[in-house]
């Protein structure tokens, strides 16, 4: 899940003034001749290639893409340039148009990149070596790619790999560490060096997260030691209201009215991931299950045949429960299933190995994702301009 971006990046050419030191004091009569890039732009990074061309700026036509008639041959140079950019722009149409199984691919930046300088992608994502920090940042490249998180939850995973590298780094002053050199002194370092800056519980979780997911990989691969990735794996830090489906003192409630405002702005939202919220709200709504519950819903949990909910086990409490399917909520999960038919989860909140009954392992992640879920209603109650914040809890005591 998470926020989908433009169907794909538009490359533009541009000189590269930055790169020749110019001292024309009248740009206009300057005679100096920059690089000429092609370059592509993929949430606010970019992927450039050179090609072999130099221009002034009296001779490059900004506005049309194309080199002005003054320049010798300049029909020709136009017909390259453009059939660079179109082989490129049919690279990633061609990347973006093959699937897995009924899901499109992502395109990642690296992605962009290989095609951009006309790369073998067949290269991208070979590891030389056991060194961790290549197998972090690969590992969150295949999970988006593959849509298996978010753009967000990959940029945050992304962050925070830089941010144990950092430390990394100034702990052993190298910027590389083989998988099986992480112990769980290291981690504890890391823990205690994150609480020096005035960081949360919360905060900290968050950056384990992508170091445990990779060493658990690395231990599958025979790369690190299953005790010590074991032990860190146990590496949790107590969170403020650390309980699942906590029960607020002071009850909220939608009216008629409040639903009808949601189902109308549900069009006018931009943020895909929002609407992806809203949609496990509305589905709560005619369900009446806990945030835990939408979570953890399996599609082995739901029968299309008799528009119902099966033996799904209800976490607070751990009895199985079984109910009838709305028209409102099937047209969701029919919506969905479009899309995300190859998760085990039904909203693609949690991983497709979680082991639900693992209490710990199961708090940390639905606590994680309410929290995201109560910032984006939250907004989403501000447009509708609610007189309290918007909660998944809400729902459960609306007229």
């Amino acid at each position: 899940m998470g926020r989908r971006k433009a169907d794909r990046p538009i490359g533009k050419f541009k000189l590269r003034t930055d790169q020749i030191k110019c001292e024309c004091k009248d740009k206009k009569k300057c005679e100096c001749k920059f690089p000429l890039y092609l370059e592509y732009t993929l949430n606010r990074k970019f992927a450039k290639t050179t090609t072999e061309y130099k221009f002034t700026l009296s001779e490059w036509d900004n506005t049309n893409q194309k080199v002005k008639g003054t320049v010798t041959n300049y029909n020709r140079i136009n017909a390259q340039l453009a059939k660079l950019k179109n082989g490129i722009d049919a690279a990633i149409i061609d990347y973006l148009d093959k699937t897995k199984g009924n899901t499109k691919r992502r395109l990642t930046i690296d992605t962009l990149r290989a095609i951009v300088q006309r790369k073998p992608l067949s290269t991208l994502g070979k590891i030389e070596n056991d060194e961790f920090f290549s197998m972090a940042r690969q590992l969150q490249e295949t999970s988006y790619s593959q849509r298996k998180i978010g753009y967000s939850k990959y940029e945050n995973n992304l962050c925070q790999i830089n941010m144990f590298q950092r430390f990394v780094k100034q702990e052993t002053k190298e910027d590389i560490i083989k998988c099986n050199e992480i112990d769980i002194d290291l981690i504890n370092g890391f823990i205690k060096w994150k609480q020096e800056k005035g960081n949360k519980p919360v905060t900290i979780n968050k950056a384990l997260y992508p170091i445990k997911e990779t060493l658990k990989l690395a231990s599958v691969k025979g790369l690190a030691s299953a005790e010590m990735v074991y032990l860190i794996s146990k590496s949790y830090l107590p969170e403020e209201d650390d309980s699942i489906d906590r029960e607020e003192e002071d009850v909220k409630y939608l009216t008629e009215d409040q639903l009808k405002a949601l189902l109308d702005i549900y069009p006018t939202l931009k943020n895909d991931r929002t609407r992806e919220i809203l949609d496990m709200f509305l589905f709560s709504v005619h369900t009446g299950l806990r945030v835990s519950d939408i979570i953890t819903l399996k599609w082995s949990h739901i029968d299309f045949e008799t528009k119902d909910i099966k033996n799904k086990i209800i976490i607070k409490g751990r009895k199985p429960l079984s109910i009838p399917l709305t028209p409102p909520s099937l047209k969701i999960l029919e919506k969905w299933k479009i899309v995300y038919n190859h998760n085990v989860y039904v909203f693609g909140l949690l991983p497709d190995d979680l082991d639900l009954n693992n209490d710990k392992l199961l708090k940390e992640a639905v606590n994680r994702k309410n929290r995201t879920i109560l910032q984006s209603l939250k907004e989403v109650g501000k447009k509708i301009n609610l007189p309290f914040d918007l909660s998944m809890h809400c729902l459960r005591h609306s007229a």
